[in-house]
């Protein structure tokens, strides 16, 4: 029983293992991007480019540049990532941009806190392209990134 135990614990633990971020056994270090149309409130559309890039020692930073017929937002968030057994990515963010969000002149500002970062499930479907599902808050959209450097 004793054995069951422990070979049961060390299963959990390899699971919950970073995988290595070396850039030999890393299939993300890159730049990948996804550009997608999201419709919003009242039927508007916004076409949302991301791009990020992993770096080999396991760092990352993501632009996201969102413009529609009335907007032009971009942000910006830097941090560390983790390989996680199954197929999962974690996101730390340690610093973004904007800190602030400014309406009209003479109303102020208000404060933008850290994004929560994000725990994705990836499938890589050759080796340009994988498809992601943000499980951070419950299961999201399907997002499909394509690398481009």
């Amino acid at each position: 029983m004793k054995r069951i135990v422990l070979a049961l614990l060390a299963s959990f633990a390899l699971q919950a293992a970073p995988v290595s971020s070396g850039a030999a056994s890393n299939p993300f270090v890159g730049t990948w991007q996804t550009t997608n149309v999201i419709t919003g409130a009242g039927g508007m559309q916004m076409q949302m480019t991301t791009q990020i890039v992993f770096l080999p020692n396991g760092t990352y930073s993501e632009l996201d540049h969102a413009t529609s017929r009335v907007y032009n937002m971009m942000t910006q968030e830097v941090g560390n990532y983790l390989l996680l057994a199954p197929n999962t990515l974690r996101l730390v963010v340690t610093n973004w941009q904007p800190k602030q969000q400014c309406g009209i002149v003479g109303q102020g500002c208000v404060p933008i806190k850290m994004p929560p970062g994000s725990a994705l499930k990836y499938k890589f479907t050759s080796a340009t392209t994988f498809v992601a599902q943000d499980v951070t808050f419950g299961n999201g959209p399907t997002i499909t990134y394509r690398r481009i450097k």
